[in-house]
């Protein structure tokens, strides 16, 4: 996972390795902190889908 590694290189980098590598844990034991998938390799847990629909008419319906 080339991509992946480098991404999370960059964002170590940006916000402290401490902070990231926690969100990695978490995510391989099971929480929803991280995930990445890359030809194929998946780690960690997804996030759960998003329990609200709205269509564009229902967010424009108060505009004038």
């Amino acid at each position: 996972m080339p991509k992946v590694a480098e991404f999370i290189d960059a964002v170590r980098e940006s916000f402290g390795g401490a902070m990231v590598s926690a969100a990695i844990r978490n995510g391989l034991a099971g929480g929803s902190d991280f995930h990445a998938t890359e030809n194929g390799h998946i780690i960690g847990t997804p996030a759960p889908a998003p329990g609200a629909r709205f269509t564009a008419n229902q967010l424009l319906r108060d505009r004038p």
